[in-house]
């Protein structure tokens, strides 16, 4: 009898499929360098904005990218640099300011539809190939991220 209650539990746990909870392989990559713990070494947080070339403003509220259509960049004589959406819908202005040996940027001002952004801290993350990065984060803790041409 016992044989044939363990055979017939065998059984039913061999043909139960394995389903993954929800959300469980959203994780493809640990942060922080291979081989530590995350939050040890350098962080990758930004390893694929930086990767990412494209030049973009992105944020809480929108994402304007240049290789996707009817997104324009337009740079001001004074440097100012006007992104806007073709069909009207969203607009973006940029005064980048001065950067400081820190990496941070003083007198950034980001304008999102007619609306100053209160930033807290502006810094650039890589200069290089015709663009600049930045992060900047703004008085409700949204991150921004900017690749701007130069």
């Amino acid at each position: 009898m016992l044989k044939t209650v363990c055979m017939g539990m065998l059984a039913v746990v061999c043909s139960c499929g394995h389903d993954s909870p929800s959300g469980r392989d959203i994780m493809t990559e640990r942060p922080g360098v291979e081989g530590q713990r995350p939050g040890v070494g350098e962080s990758n947080s930004m390893a694929r904005e930086l990767a990412d070339d494209v030049w973009r403003v992105s944020g809480p509220t929108l994402t304007m990218r240049y290789d996707r259509g009817g997104i324009l960049f337009d740079t001001q004589a004074d440097g100012r640099i006007n992104i806007s959406d073709l069909d009207g819908a969203d607009s973006v202005s940029v005064g980048i300011g001065k950067e400081g040996t820190d990496s941070l940027m003083s007198g950034t001002d980001i304008i999102v539809n007619g609306h100053a952004l209160t930033l807290r801290r502006v810094k650039m993350l890589r200069h290089g190939d015709g663009r600049s990065w930045y992060m900047a984060t703004d008085s409700s803790d949204g991150l921004w991220i900017l690749v701007l041409p130069f």
